[in-house]
């Protein structure tokens, strides 16, 4: 193993789920050079010496449908932790006192950087339970259909106009 600091993926999944792809993209373009990213490992898996060696853990997801805490006894395994990151907006699966008494820091995406996008998706989600749209996709992939073509009237021009210059980032 590398002698540079180590970023252990920690999954709660038994075997470990892999961090996303953007995550595995961002380490490949930049970060390959200043840290050893370990994914799809079990801490249990990882020798004494390289436990020595981790100073951050990467909460890779899942968890708020979990019941594990990221506790004591993980951060006891790994006496150089200096920080602990997640995605989500909760810090629930962290043992956040634990961590603050070895002087760990932990970072985690605060609610107003994604409530924006969390909204939309729910709304999202809302039309599509409305108007079946998960049912007819599942209905359309058991039927062996690729594509459906849908009319493209003055109320779908708007709406698509509407998304594709919101995803671009344009005003209209």
């Amino acid at each position: 193993m590398s002698s540079l600091p180590i970023v252990w993926c920690y999954s709660y999944s038994s075997p470990p789920k892999p961090a996303s792809s953007y995550i595995l993209r961002l380490y490949a373009e930049h970060f390959t050079s200043d840290f050893t990213l370990l994914d799809q490992v079990s801490l249990t898996d990882v020798g004494e010496k390289e436990r020595d060696n981790v100073l951050g853990i990467l909460c890779t997801g899942g968890f708020a449908q979990s019941k594990v805490i990221l506790g004591k006894e993980i951060m006891d395994l790994l006496p150089s932790l200096k920080v602990i990151c997640t995605a989500s907006t909760g810090v629930d699966h962290i043992d956040v006192e634990a961590a603050s008494a070895r002087g760990i820091r932990v970072g985690h995406t605060p609610g107003h950087f994604i409530s924006d996008s969390v909204a939309e998706f729910a709304f999202g989600l809302l039309l599509a339970s409305a108007r079946f749209i998960i049912d007819a996709d599942k209905v359309a992939k058991s039927s062996g259909i690729t594509s459906l073509l849908l009319p493209v009237g003055h109320t779908a021009r708007s709406a698509i106009r509407t998304c594709v210059l919101k995803l671009t980032n344009d005003h209209y």
